[in-house]
């Protein structure tokens, strides 16, 4: 196995080196098409459940077609591995490690790259795209084409979210009080023009910030892999930054074509092995996988009959309904036609919810999870060693020494703290230090659930002592003058 994550790792590096590096500028819906297609829109007839894989029903609204539209279910059963595809004689390095990986994965147990092993670099230098549904087409509704005591998934319609670093601080107690019951978030991506790994500077604080208010989430990763071995990285550091948290909603591949992508000139084939990798390398680890992109590229850029046989759909067209007008899906709405099964849909990118400012992207799923317990009863707080020290003047104390901040889901929060002095100023702690008097540290940090969190601690320094010189020295008498001041006066 190391041989095979040295490989993948030199091969990542190969194409590296040799891809064209784009200019980078911010790719905002680079390609977004506004059409009408001919057409009968849908609304939701029934939910039924079969072999643990949803399947919606859909009536069409037009009086004069009756038949039924059905979104299949998902069955393992047709899901099909690589191990059993047919292989090309001639072998080449990249296909050397494609075939690895797809043994591996073929043979259930796959060895997720630690996160030291991969090449992650910070989001600032990454082409990071500002709106990732870049060719969704924005139509108009009316012409549309056509587990026991553990938690389990089960059918209901149920509206969520996706946010990421675009959505900058949310107030996720004002998100959840206002109804959204899914948040995916993303957690990563892959630079659409250097193809660098980067963390999404928002990641930890937007997935502590939904659990701990009780909002179930899932997780995103925005794809430009262009090999099956990038997938592999690209699922395995996924994979690594959400293991300690409860994700119960299903971790994306965010995979999709838009201007200066590095993944245009990839072949469909290609596009759909890397889906596949990806999807069953989170599968691996215990996760529910799942594919977004728009309903263009879900027609155009990959065999989308064979990934919606064996994963979930998360599939983005925008109704002008929803586009930018305020107005937000009600439960009977028209729901968009497609040829295969979706488990998902991505309606609009101009949602607006409390909480958060500006737009985001809204989504309906036809699936939650039931008896899900959140994981947030627990205690916010600050420690310290001491409430109250006693120091001398001159002597250095460090404030931060044996402090720790939880959060309400029982992880380690970032904390900050001020010296204020008696008339309640706030002072450098090095000033206190010299100076005596009573003062006080006062620790916060703001919890996603309770909000603000305080801890003081009162801190007396005293006077240093001063040396006393000896009595003999103190008490010596005065020399009197030699010459005493003449008392006469000048007469005028």
């Amino acid at each position: 196995m190391n041989r095979l994550i040295e490989a993948v790792k030199k091969l990542a590096g190969a194409i590296k080196a040799a891809a064209v590096e784009h200019t980078r500028v911010m790719v905002i819906a680079s390609c977004v098409t506004i059409a009408g297609a001919i057409g009968a829109g849908i609304t939701v007839a029934g939910i039924v459940h079969r072999n643990n894989h949803l399947q919606v029903n859909a009536e069409t609204i037009n009086t004069t077609q009756e038949e039924t539209i059905k979104l299949p279910t998902v069955t393992q059963a047709e899901t099909t591995t690589w191990a059993e595809q047919p292989q090309e004689e001639t072998v080449t390095e990249e296909e050397t490690t494609s075939a690895d990986i797809e043994e591996m994965i073929a043979s259930g147990s796959v060895e997720i790259i630690a996160m030291e092993n991969l090449e992650i670099v910070d989001a600032s230098e990454a082409e990071v795209a500002q709106q990732e549904d870049v060719k969704t087409e924005i139509v108009d509704d009316t012409q549309v084409d056509t587990v026991p005591s553990t938690v389990y998934e089960v059918n209901e319609l149920v509206r969520g979210i996706d946010v990421s670093q675009w959505q900058a601080d949310i107030d996720w107690r004002a998100v959840a009080d206002s109804g959204i019951k899914f948040a995916i978030i993303k957690c990563a991506g892959r630079g659409y023009g250097t193809g660098s790994l980067y963390e999404d500077p928002y990641f930890t604080k937007n997935i502590q910030g939904a659990l701990a208010n009780g909002i179930q989430v899932g997780v995103y990763f925005f794809s430009q892999a262009t090999t099956v071995g990038e997938a592999y990285e690209e699922a395995s550091m996924t994979v690594n930054l959400i293991k300690n948290y409860n994700i119960t909603y299903p971790v994306a591949i965010d995979y999709e074509t838009g201007s200066g992508y590095r993944i245009n000139s990839v072949s469909m084939a290609d596009k759909t092995k890397i889906c596949k990798t990806f999807c069953d390398v989170v599968k691996s680890a215990g996760y529910s996988p799942m594919i977004y992109t728009c309903k263009s590229d879900f027609y155009n850029e990959i065999d989308t009959a064979q990934l919606a046989a064996g994963y979930k759909i998360w599939m983005a067209q925008y109704f002008y309904k929803y586009y930018g007008t305020g107005v937000d899906y009600q439960y009977g709405d028209d729901l968009p036609g497609f040829d295969w099964g979706y488990q998902m849909w991505q309606y609009t990118s101009t949602g607006t919810v409390p909480g958060i400012s500006g737009n985001v992207d809204m989504n309906l799923a036809f699936f939650t999870y039931a008896n899900y317990k959140p994981d947030n009863n627990h205690e916010a707080a600050i420690v310290v060693p001491s409430e109250n020290v006693t120091l001398t003047e001159g002597d250095t104390y460090d404030l931060q020494n044996g402090v720790a901040a939880k959060n309400s889901i029982g992880y380690d929060a970032a904390y900050e703290y001020f010296v204020y002095d008696a008339d309640g100023n706030e002072v450098e702690s090095s000033d206190a230090y010299n100076r005596a008097g009573i003062y006080k540290v006062v620790y916060s940090f703001t919890d996603p659930k309770k909000g603000r969190i305080e801890k003081t601690v009162v801190i007396t320094v005293i006077a240093k002592e001063t040396e006393t010189l000896p009595e003999s020295e103190t008490q010596k008498p005065t020399q009197e003058p030699t010459e005493k001041p003449s008392q006469k006066q000048t007469k005028k």
